[in-house]
This record gives structure tokens, C-alpha cells and sequence, in this order.
């Protein structure tokens, strides 16, 4: 029976078989890089909605429409090695990518209201009409009954029918599908097209009369012709999103000329700065039909911007009022300094401070239409815009609006020449507190750099370090470059356009009112404004730290405050594209598909790419680990590894797994190529054949029973079956018999770390049931020394190790290598536990002394 056991028996090849193994290793290769790829845009998306990062709707588009391909791939990657076994995958595919589809594709309907309503018609609930800036006035009109202008507002049912009547749509979607947002002379040049496109066209007749009807009505209320501003409302403004001073608006115009500034404020959609504005945040051009509010003009003796919480402190529970002489634009576009009052929100409120500024020019009404400038009469440039009792009136109407909404507002108010003040604007203040802000730099320890300006307002909190980049004009722009220092003589919205790119930006003039304030603070922009002689110290090119918390510029780089700038959540949280990026992202990261060998790592669990990505990666590496079960049809198509060894391995090359000028039969180690196979050979070469160990007969006689329960024929096939290697430059696949036990060794290692694997699993026989169990103990013991993750059934073993570096796995290579021999015919040693545990400290101590993993 003896002699049985050690007959050799011979194979017949399939001619096909070897070319079959190569193609199925490429359609591995090609799935292992899909599945990198995967990875990459999972782990850029995650970036990009956890970061600081812009990104528009076109990104999304892009990003996911790569990310199904590649999981596409890799599902027809899987069933080209299983042989189709895994087609209940692609209806799972069908269903995640669809509700992806759908999400992206998803637009926002157009309520049927009206062409016009009028401002008394009109509360919060019409938002999705009239847009928020109208909505917001129209809820303070109609529902709080608070002082505000009388007007009318143009809905998103007349703006769409201006689109459709002149078949605009195609000719914008057209031009914006190309559009790249880096390119800012792209940019500018698309935006002068569209502006162009709108303006030459002709308000449709019944749009055109629902105007003149609206207008009507409001001279008959008002008691004769009045001019009005003509102010954007789009979808989504002032809102979740501000679109501060992103749109037009034009004041004091006469009635007949309400058409004309209509289609101007309808173009104002496409500038430069608005088109950066919406796409960056994530708004489909289409999806933001754009309300126009048309309000009575107030001929305002002062005016500005209340803030009900200071943006910058929230926790001082104090108000912020910036006002000035004249019309508030003045405030807002950041061309002025304005007066400053804080007020406390206690319950009776007080004024705790004012910072009153010299005032040599103001806006006010031109007689022909529009606004201009004029010069404050000496004797009140230095006089407090706001008396006592004007400021705590606006405090008063602040705070009910604050109550109302149960958030801070950021409002714009006018007091006319009879000193009534008149609400002309609200929407949410966007608040940014981060959490180290100390009171004077030296809180974080001293700042040894010279300080180049010490004097401003804070406009964005923050830290931030680059070149000055000087600012002159909006053609300068295009050349700003990336991390640098914004430097200019007077804040401009225009600014938006290179807002993901500054690390800082230092003005002359400006107050924290500016809407360029406002986007900076949702960029995350350290600002400092009124700085006064920024553009005469800082000079182009030169290095500088702007420290925005302490008004401070110094000279250099001071990491120590850089270090400390932290904010406390992302600044689009608000915004509808990341509302929608929530929404894919579900679809996309979950990842509900952990361990392998729970029952319910399935197809049919797969709720997410990252599901799907898990399973086929997972199954797919499976199905290359059992190719060794077709490898011994391929001997005679096999070149034969020469060894001192009594084992005969066969050697199936991948591709690059052997030398070129090893073209014969048989082939010696040193021409091996395949560094996995040469790492484990190393290992396998320096242990010496294992002779007979100390046995008791007991050991001897349960693999001589267990050979004879189990049948002639298995113990035959046992010592009959060959070992097998099929092996590529950076794969390794391979199979080896020595005596009873069979092991499979599968790696695959890359450059990179993310792919890399060794799987290993071992099977053995030939002895008692506790003997084996006692084997298993052993091996699985010194694999998880050895770092693998190990699941042991029986006296099988499979154990794994992942995402290591080539060098840690030639390491491990060679320990398992050794493990191999080291485990032929342990089986007869495994009397008592007490061996077992020798046994290990044994193959450490004499084969593995140095090991680390």
C-alpha cells in the first residue's frame, strides 16, 4: 500500500489551457486596476465633500459617470474569470447607477403662477417662484407686516417664458457644456456671448404687459409715478446660499425703462463672477430661473446693513449696524468706510460702542435716473450717521425678524429724509466661528516675524501665507496664482472668480458689511479690510502671513499660526450641490459588505458601488486562487523548476514571471523573474529537507489509519498530484504538495500598496482528528505573528494579508517559505498541546529570529 501511496501518475495536457490562464490573468490585471480606479474617485469625492475644496455640478457629473464605468468593468471582469457564474450583478449595477442618474439629472419645477405678482401676494412659501429675496420681503410685507417698500416681483414663470419665447436655453446650455472654470478668459468670454444673446432680445408681449400692469398698480397705490430698483431674486438667493452681490441691480428707474433693466438683470445671471458663483456651488444654470423684485425707491438720508449676531463672534450675543450717508450700495459694494454700532441683545438693548468714520462722499439719486455720487457737507462727515433713537428702532425690527425665522439675518435698511426706517432686505447670515481665535497672536506663543500692517477690519476669519498678488483691475485676474495674498485698493465681488485659489486677501478700504466679505467667509478666505496702506506696503511677490483674527500682516511665513487655523464644518454645507453630493455619496461610499466569510456577503447585499466594488474584488481574487485546480492540465505546456528538492514544480509563465533566456524545459531559480515567487523560493531553498522527527508510534500509526479510512485511491492521489506555479513578474499563484499537506500561496504586488495581497491556505491530512486540529493550531498561530488575518474551519486554514509594501512582503515570503517545509509531517510530532506551543517558539527562535512585520 506503502509503495501505492508514493506512485507517481501521469496527466495528459489541454493545448488550450495555457493560453486560457494567460487571459484570465490580463482580465485580472485589467480588474485589480478598475478597482484602484474605483477606489481613487471614492476617495476624491469623499475629499471634495469633506475638505475645502470647490467643485461644481460638472465634477459630480464627470466623477460619477467614471466611477459606473469602472464598476462596470469590473463586474464584466468578474464573469470573464467565473465564466459568467455572477450575471445576478448587473441588475444591481442597473439599479444603484439609475437612482444616481436620476439624482443628477433631477430639475427644479417652475410653479404656475402669474408672470407678476404683487408684493402682498407674496410670502415665504412662494420662494420656488419669486425666489428668496422676494419671498423674504414679500413674508416681512404680508405676514409680519413690517415696514418695506411696495413693489411687485417678475416670478420664475415670466423669466421662463423670456427664455422659451427667444429659444435661449439651447443656445446657453451650448455654450456652458464646455466651459471650464479654471479658465478664466473662457469664462469671461462665454459670459460676454450669453449677456450679449439675452440683451438682444425682445420681451415676449404678454410678459411684457404683465409688467406695465404691475407697475401700474403701484403708481395707483403710491398716488402717482415713482421710480423703482429693479433687484435679482433668483432661485436660491438669499435662501440657503447668499449669491451676495453675485447679480445685478439697478436703482432709481423710471417706469418706462423697466423692461430694459429686466433683461439687464437677466444677463447680470451670466456674469463672470455669477457664473463661477452658481456652477462652483453646485447649481444647474437651468435650475435657477431668475425672480426679479421690483421695489418703490427710497431716497434714503442713511443706509446700510444690520447684522443680528456678529459673524465673526457669535458668541458676544451683540448686533453688528453699518451705516452712512446716502443710499446703502455704498455699504454693501465695500466702497466706503462706514459708521459701526454694536449693540448688546440684552432685554432692554443698549448701544455698546460706535466707531464713527470720516465721510467725504455719498450716493443719492441722479435726476435723470441711476444714483451718482456727491460730496457730505463738511459739517457732517465726521457726525454719526445714526442717532440713538434710529438705532435702536432698526435693533428692534432686527430682532423680531431674527425671532421670526429662529436663525440670524443679515438685513439692508434705509432711513428716509422723515426719518422712517424701512426694511429693504433679508436672508440668513452665514456664521463662521473657528475654534481657536485667540484675542492677541501671542496666545499661540511670540511671532518673531516683522509686522507689516497692524490696522483693519476682519472680513473672513482665518490664517493664511503666499505672495502678495496685486490687484489693480479685473483684467489681473486671470494671472492670479494659486496660494497667494489678494491685494487691492477696494473689496469687489469680482473676486469670487479666484477665491478657490487665495490663501488671503488685504484691501485698502471696505468694512466686514461688503459682499465680498460674505463670499470670503464661505470660501474660507482670511480677510482683512480697511488695512488703509496695504497697496503701498506689501509688495508684489513678496511672502507674507495674513492673520485675519488679529488684523495683522506679518512678513513671511509664521507656521505657528497656520497650524492653529481650524474651522469647525465645511463652508458649502448649505448649498444645494452639497445637499445633492449627500445624496450620491449615500449611493456611492456605504460600505455594508465587511467579512468575507459572514453569510451575507452576497450579490444580493450589495446596496452600493463600494458594495459591488468589495464583492468583485473579492470573489474575483478567489477565482484566480482556484486556478491552480486547472494548472496541472497544463505540464506539458510547463517548463519544470530544478531543485534538490524531492518535488517536481511546474512553472506556468503569466507574462514576465520568467526570464527571457530561459527557454527550455527546465529552469534553474535564478531565472525565475517573478519577485513573489523568488521571495517565497529564497525561503523554501535555505531550510534543510525534513528528515524523520522524534515520533511516537501513535503518530506514525494515525496517518497510516487515517490513510486507510479515507481510501487507496485519495492517499494515492495525495503523493501522485504535482505542484504547480503560475506566476507573472509581480503574481504569483502557486500550488505546492509535500506529502499530505497541501498549501496555496496566491500574491499580487504592485508599486502602490492598495492592491497588494497574500493569500494564503493550507490543508492537510493523513492523521487523527486532534492531531490535525493541533497542525492547524500551529500554522494559524505563526501566520498571525506573521501579521495575517487568519479563519481557521477544521484543519483548514485561510489567511490573508493586504495592502503591505513589496518590501514587507519578500519578507513575509521568506517566512512562509520556510513555514512550508517546516510543516511536512508535523502531523506526527503533534502528540500533546505542550508540543505545539514548542513548536512555534521553535521555528521563530531557529528560523525566524529577526522577524518583524
Amino acid at each position: 500500500m506503502l509503495r501505492g501511496i508514493f506512485k507517481r501518475r501521469e496527466k495528459r495536457p489541454s493545448p488550450e489551457l495555457l493560453e486560457q490562464l494567460r487571459r484570465k490573468y490580463e482580465t485580472f490585471q485589467q480588474l485589480l486596476a478598475d478597482n484602484q480606479a474605483v477606489l481613487e474617485i471614492v476617495t476624491d469625492l469623499e475629499e471634495k465633500y469633506n475638505g475645502d475644496y470647490l467643485f461644481d455640478m460638472q465634477y459630480l457629473r464627470v466623477s460619477v459617470k467614471a466611477l459606473a464605468d469602472r464598476v462596470f468593468s469590473l463586474i464584466n471582469g468578474l464573469n470573464s474569470l467565473a465564466d459568467d457564474r455572477y450575471g445576478s450583478l448587473y441588475p444591481v449595477y442597473d439599479r444603484i447607477n439609475g437612482e444616481l442618474l436620476e439624482l443628477l439629472a433631477k430639475k427644479r419645477k417652475i410653479p404656475p403662477d402669474p408672470p407678476v405678482l404683487p408684493l402682498q401676494d407674496i410670502t415665504l412659501e412662494k420662494e420656488e417662484s419669486v425666489g428668496g429675496k422676494a419671498a423674504n420681503l414679500g413674508e416681512l410685507y404680508s405676514r409680519l407686516h413690517l415696514p418695506v417698500p411696495e413693489g411687485f416681483a417678475v416670478t420664475a414663470r415670466g423669466y421662463q417664458e423670456f427664455i422659451e419665447t427667444n429659444r435661449l436655453q439651447e443656445e446657453i446650455s451650448r455654450r456652458l457644456a464646455a466651459l471650464d472654470l479654471n479658465k478664466l478668459e473662457d469664462l469671461v468670454l462665454v459670459s460676454r456671448e450669453i449677456q450679449a444673446l439675452i440683451l438682444s432680445k425682445d420681451l415676449p408681449a404678454p410678459l411684457a404687459e404683465a409688467i406695465a400692469r404691475g407697475y401700474g398698480d403701484l403708481t395707483r397705490k403710491l398716488g402717482g409715478p415713482v421710480t423703482v430698483s429693479v433687484r435679482s431674486s433668483a432661485l436660491g438667493e438669499d435662501s440657503r446660499i447668499s449669491f451676495a452681490g453675485q447679480y445685478g441691480t439697478a436703482l432709481n428707474v423710471p417706469g418706462e425703462e423697466i423692461g430694459e433693466k429686466y433683461k439687464a438683470i437677466i444677463a447680470s445671471k451670466f456674469t463672470p463672477r455669477a457664473l463661477f458663483y452658481f456652477i462652483g456651488k453646485g447649481f444647474r444654470e437651468e435650475d435657477i430661473a431668475m425672480g426679479v423684485a421690483c421695489l418703490a425707491m427710497v431716497r434714503a438720508r442713511a443706509g446700510g446693513v444690520l447684522y443680528t449676531v456678529d459673524p465673526l463672534a457669535p458668541h458676544h450675543n451683540e448686533l453688528i449696524i453699518h451705516a452712512h450717508w446716502g443710499l446703502g450700495k455704498a455699504v454693501v459694494d465695500g466702497t466706503v468706510t462706514p459708521d459701526v454700532f454694536v449693540v448688546t441683545k440684552e432685554k432692554i438693548p443698549r448701544i455698546k460702542s460706535q466707531q464713527i468714520a470720516h465721510k467725504e462722499t455719498l450716493l443719492d439719486f441722479n435726476p435723470q435716473g441711476g444714483v451718482e455720487s456727491r460730496s457730505v457737507p463738511p459739517e457732517e462727515q465726521d457726525l454719526p450717521s445714526l442717532s440713538p433713537e434710529n438705532i435702536l428702532t432698526l435693533t428692534a425690527l432686527a430682532l423680531e425678524v431674527e425671532g421670526h425665522y429662529q436663525r440670524p439675518q443679515d438685513l439692508e435698511w434705509a432711513i428716509d429724509h422723515q426719518d422712517r426706517v424701512v426694511l429693504l432686505q433679508t436672508r440668513p447670515l452665514k456664521v463662521f466661528a473657528p475654534k481657536i481665535c485667540p484675542e492677541d497672536p501671542t496666545a499661540s506663543g511670540p511671532v518673531g516675524n516683522p509686522v507689516l500692517l497692524g490696522t483693519g477690519i476682519m472680513g473672513a476669519h482665518g490664517v493664511g501665507s503666499g505672495p502678495v498678488f496685486r490687484v489693480d483691475r479685473d483684467e489681473d485676474l486671470p494671472d492670479f496664482p494659486a496660494g497667494g495674498i489678494l491685494v487691492a485698493h477696494a473689496p469687489s465681488p469680482r473676486f469670487v472668480t479666484v477665491m478657490n485659489r487665495a490663501r488671503g486677501i488685504v484691501t485698502d478700504l471696505g468694512s466686514a458689511a461688503s459682499h465680498m466679505a460674505a463670499v470670503a467667509r464661505e470660501f474660507r478666505v482670511a480677510t482683512i479690510l480697511n488695512a488703509q496702506r496695504a497697496t503701498e506696503v506689501l509688495t508684489p511677490g513678496q511672502v507674507v502671513t495674513v492673520d485675519a483674527n488679529n488684523r495683522i500682516v506679518y512678513e513671511g511665513v509664521v507656521n505657528s499660526l497656520l497650524l492653529q487655523e481650524e474651522f469647525q464644518h465645511n463652508p458649502f454645507e448649505y448649498t444645494s450641490l452639497f445637499i445633492l453630493f449627500e445624496k450620491i455619496l449615500a449611493r456611492i461610499v456605504p460600505l455594508n459588505l465587511i467579512d468575507p466569510y459572514d453569510p451575507e456577503f452576497s450579490a444580493k447585499n450589495c446596496q452600493t458601488f463600494h458594495d459591488l466594488t468589495r464583492f468583485v474584488h473579492q470573489t474575483a481574487t478567489q477565482e484566480m486562487f482556484n486556478l491552480s485546480a486547472s494548472s496541472a492540465k497544463t505540464e506539458k505546456q510547463a517548463q519544470v523548476l530544478e531543485s534538490n528538492f524531492p518535488v517536481e514544480i511546474f512553472l506556468v509563465d503569466l507574462g514576465g514571471g520568467i526570464r527571457e533566456e530561459a527557454r527550455g524545459r527546465r529552469i534553474k531559480p535564478e531565472q525565475i523573474h517573478s519577485w513573489p515567487m523568488q521571495a517565497l523560493w529564497k525561503g523554501i531553498e535555505t531550510m534543510k529537507w525534513p528528515g524523520p522527527k522524534p515520533m511516537d508510534v501513535k503518530g506514525f500509526a494515525s496517518v497510516v489509519a487515517q490513510t486507510a479510512t479515507t481510501g487507496g485511491g485519495d492517499s494515492e492521489q495525495v503523493y501522485s498530484e504535482k505542484s504547480f506555479a503560475l506566476l507573472s513578474r509581480n503574481y504569483l499563484n502557486f500550488s505546492i504538495r509535500l506529502g499530505y499537506h497541501l498549501s496555496t500561496i496566491e500574491v499580487y504586488g504592485a508599486e502602490g500598496v492598495e492592491n497588494n495581497y497574500i493569500k494564503f491556505n493550507f490543508k492537510g491530512g493523513g492523521a487523527t482528528v486532534e492531531r490535525r486540529d493541533r497542525r492547524a493550531r500551529l500554522i494559524s498561530t505563526i501566520l498571525e505573528r506573521l501579521g495575517f488575518q487568519v479563519e481557521k474551519k477544521l484543519d483548514l486554514l485561510e489567511a490573508s494579508l493586504t495592502h503591505q509594501t513589496r518590501e514587507t512582503f519578500e519578507k513575509t515570503l521568506f517566512a512562509l517559505g520556510k513555514l512550508t517545509v517546516y510543516t511536512k509531517q508535523l502531523d506526527m510530532v503533534m502528540y500533546n498541546e505542550a508540543i505545539v506551543d514548542w513548536s512555534i517558539e521553535e521555528f521563530f527562535k531557529e528560523h525566524l529570529p529577526d522577524f518583524k512585520n
